[in-house]
């Protein structure tokens, strides 16, 4: 079983399709949420108001690999973005001027901002996206215990649903960050409509 949460485009990779189970999310739709960081002394940064603005005036920088933030903020207009290999060369970006941002998840600090490179961090403030996916756990289906461990991690994961125990961890650890709430959700519209579709996709088949 992996230790980590994956998205569930990974569970299509065909290295995947036939030999993991996909659990229950762990993350649902929209709740994942990230921010604009930028260095603390980068002049203006700090005062954008919109995704027009900062696609107009700043460079972006995102992992090879976000495709969904990539994609997320292509629908937002904001295509002024670098794409680099390494998550450890996006701090010499910013900070050889060569980019002035990173979507980022929200620190858990009370201000909210956050070290990279031994420089400090902060988000714009009043802005925030959602990635459109849903998150999951992995399990083997081809370890001998893969199928049983699987049925018991969604029996565990319904009933800690139903209790919010997910909530509840994933806001205690700072990966759910309720300082943001009230903040501008550029994507609101659209996670709106897909959280439609999926509740009608969620509904009891009427019977016939």
């Amino acid at each position: 079983m992996a230790s980590q949460a994956y998205n569930s485009a990974t569970f299509e990779a065909p290295e995947y399709r036939s030999s993991v189970f996909m659990s229950a999310p762990v993350i649902r739709l929209g709740e994942f949420e990230k921010g604009f960081y930028g260095p603390v002394d980068r002049r203006g940064f700090h005062c954008v108001e919109s995704a027009e603005e900062l696609n107009r005036d700043w460079v972006g920088v995102i992992g090879l690999h976000w495709n969904q933030d990539a994609q997320t903020l292509k629908r937002l207009g904001v295509e002024n973005i670098i794409r680099i290999p390494l998550f450890e060369a996006i701090p010499d970006m910013i900070q050889s001027g060569r980019a002035d941002y990173v979507p980022l998840s929200f620190s858990k600090r009370e201000d909210l901002t956050l070290t990279l490179g031994g420089k400090d961090y902060a988000p714009i403030p009043g802005l925030k996206f959602a990635l459109l996916e849903t998150r999951h756990l992995m399990v083997s289906r081809t370890h001998p215990d893969g199928e049983r461990v699987f049925r018991a991690l969604q029996r565990g994961l319904a009933i800690m649903r139903q209790r919010g125990t997910i909530v509840r961890a994933y806001t205690e650890c700072g990966f759910f960050q309720p300082r943001v709430a009230d903040w501008t959700l550029l994507n609101k519209a659209r996670l709106e409509e897909l959280q439609t579709r999926q509740s009608r996709r969620d509904l009891p088949s009427s019977p016939k």
